[in-house]
């Protein structure tokens, strides 16, 4: 029998509910029950050697030698742990030998040379298995081989008893699953699973894939529902992501199959989201001007104003557009077309060279044509940092140009590789706000990733670009999202951990905010904003982080009560001990002596 609301979701969207899977997923669905067999003996106790345990070893042991397109690859399989060779631009190691296996209690011997008393540091190409990757075996059971999320469902799965964190682990396993078998978008899909699909043609999926896909997003749902409110994800709480995976599977969706599929798949999501986070959303929305374009940077400034504009009517007129996406050719033909919310998004570019631009790196340096040097002069003019278009040709164009060769202005090249979402992202800044469509950045995003950030004025919980007023003039009175803000009647209560939009960009643009309006003479109202926040909040979830040194600052200037605040930085000062370590970053090394001179003498140094 199919899941009821897979069959559901095809019965409404008038697709031929398919009780019969074709070859390949008949194939796949053995391999799980063969592999699920096999597992079951040890599924009541699946607790692996942690990486990092393992990781430390190898580099105390070896130091490979790696051509500089190559990197360490360490694989997590049911029977241990495998190391091999990897090319940076392969998805999987050809090769890799046994390490670690279940049961032997000893390392086995790689081949690799062996670290010599004179190797000091590691190879640079050892040190990438320990980033991006070392997050992924945080939340996988196994990871870094093809299959590894259908070994990790069909061992969770078996077993009967299982943690909270083993059930994260299987609804991620389950949704990464359902990404992988659309497309390599997450780096870690088995090309023997994927979809048969043709990119140049946009093609749907079939009624079978269509199951498919549906079937294993839906069941990362159910698990991620299956979890207790307050159980903590890397992007909030457990119903914060599992909201997300609904907006997940809407958007994924809108590029592989109709709009009516799916809004009907949409139409079954209950409401999930923390107020906190649809507080913060409705802050963002309203922020926006009158059919403008917003664009976003992660789960938790993008999915819940999608929600907010498909479940209650808000802000239909804006377009959410999230960045990192926008590397994907399909999310951008979607939005093309207008599938989602807020009208077709426009760019000067035509599709097929956007889809060239996928895959493709250009460093700075490089020149590539976007728009001519005139069409670059009637954006900037308007813009409130230059007087006249005479002293535009002075900037420094260098990497990537907003001069149809791509950057300048908008972007900041230095040093970094710049893929298909720079060139997208910075087409429909300059298409759009030279058409009269403005184009607005959520706070979320670093604005270090723009140059000239006096061209992008603060609206709200927004950056708006091209305003004629200074940079950050706050005007807290006239602005609908900070008037929300500052009079909301019921006080925002997290639970838990709030999300990473919330609290980081929330507190910035406070503490930017008092610090100009103090500046400007009005130290009540900057008082006011700070107290505000301060009450809205738990203390302990604000000052658990590092970020919170500005505020403190902040506090200390605005003439805050200096016990509190010293309280509150002895606070601050033993969190970062406490997660740091021995690997204290220069960043948090830099904290902690500002923290403990203010404690010693009472002052900022």
């Amino acid at each position: 029998m199919l899941n009821p609301k897979v069959e559901q979701t095809l019965k409404n969207t008038n697709v031929r509910s398919c009780y019969k899977r074709n070859i390949a997923t008949l194939w796949f669905l053995f391999g799980l029950c063969f592999l699920g067999n096999h597992l079951v003996a040890a599924a009541q106790d699946i607790t692996p050697v942690p990486y990092d345990s393992v990781l430390n070893v190898l580099l105390r042991q070896y130091y490979p030698e790696l051509d500089q397109d190559e990197y360490l690859a360490i694989s997590r399989q049911p029977d241990g742990y495998y190391v091999g060779v990897q090319q940076s631009t392969s998805t999987f190691s050809k090769r890799q030998y046994p390490f670690l296996i279940e049961g032997e209690g000893t390392f086995r011997k790689l081949p690799f040379r062996e670290r010599g008393a004179t190797d000091l540091s590691a190879h640079y190409g050892t040190l990438t298995a320990g980033n991006w990757r070392a997050a992924q075996f945080d939340r996988h059971l196994y990871f870094g081989f093809p299959g590894f999320t259908s070994a990790s469902i069909a061992t969770l799965s078996a077993k009967k008893n299982r943690s909270d964190q083993e059930t994260q682990q299987l609804a991620r396993a389950y949704a990464e699953h359902a990404m992988n078998l659309l497309s390599n978008q997450y780096g870690t899909s088995d090309p023997d699973l994927r979809f048969s699909l043709d990119e140049a043609t946009y093609e749907y999926l079939s009624p079978e894939q269509l199951e498919e896909y549906l079937y294993n997003q839906l069941r990362a749902i159910k698990h991620y529902g299956e979890l207790p409110y307050g159980f903590e994800t890397p992007v909030g709480n457990a119903s914060t992501k599992q909201a997300n995976e609904w907006l997940t599977g809407y958007v994924t969706l809108l590029q592989y199959n109709s709009q009516e599929v799916a809004e009907n798949f949409i139409g079954q999501m209950p409401d999930t989201y923390g107020e906190h986070l649809k507080f913060a959303g409705k802050l963002l929305l309203e922020s926006v001007p009158e059919n403008g374009i917003l664009i976003t940077e992660s789960d938790n400034d993008t999915y819940p104003l999608l929600y907010l504009q498909l479940k209650e009517n808000l802000r239909t007129d804006v377009l959410v557009v999230n960045r990192h996406l926008l590397n994907v050719p399909r999310y951008v033909n979607m939005l093309r077309k207008g599938k989602q919310v807020g009208g077709a998004l426009k760019l000067s570019t035509d599709d097929e060279l956007v889809r060239s631009w996928s895959g493709r790196s250009f460093m700075p340096g490089d020149r590539y044509e976007l728009y001519t040097a005139s069409e670059v002069l009637d954006v900037l003019t308007d813009l409130a940092a230059y007087t006249s278009a005479d002293v535009i040709p002075t900037l420094p164009f260098g990497g990537m140009q907003l001069s149809k060769k791509v950057d300048g202005p908008l972007f900041r090249p230095e040093a970094r590789p710049l893929r298909m979402g720079n060139l997208v992202t910075m087409d429909l800044i300059a298409t759009n706000f030279k058409d009269g469509r403005q184009v607005a950045v959520s706070t979320a995003i670093n604005q270090d990733y723009f140059a000239y950030a006096n061209s992008w004025q603060q609206l709200g919980l927004v950056y708006n670009l091209g305003d004629e007023k200074p940079n950050y003039a706050i005007d807290l009175e006239g602005t609908v999202a900070w008037s929300a803000w500052m009079f909301q009647r019921t006080p925002i209560r997290s639970y838990g951990k709030q999300s990473r939009f919330l609290l980081d960009q929330m507190e910035r643009i406070i503490v930017k905010s008092s610090n100009v309006i103090r500046l400007g003479g009005q130290h009540d109202v900057a008082f006011s904003l700070v107290n505000r926040y301060l009450s809205h909040l738990d203390y302990k979830a604000i000052f658990a982080r590092r970020q919170s040194i500005e505020l403190l600052e902040e506090m200390h200037a605005l003439g805050y009560d200096p016990v509190s605040i010293t309280a509150y930085a002895s606070y601050l000062r033993d969190v970062i001990v406490d997660t740091s370590g021995e690997e204290m970053s220069r960043g948090a090394y830099h904290d902690l002596r500002k923290l403990s001179y203010y404690i010693a003498h009472g002052e900022w140094e």
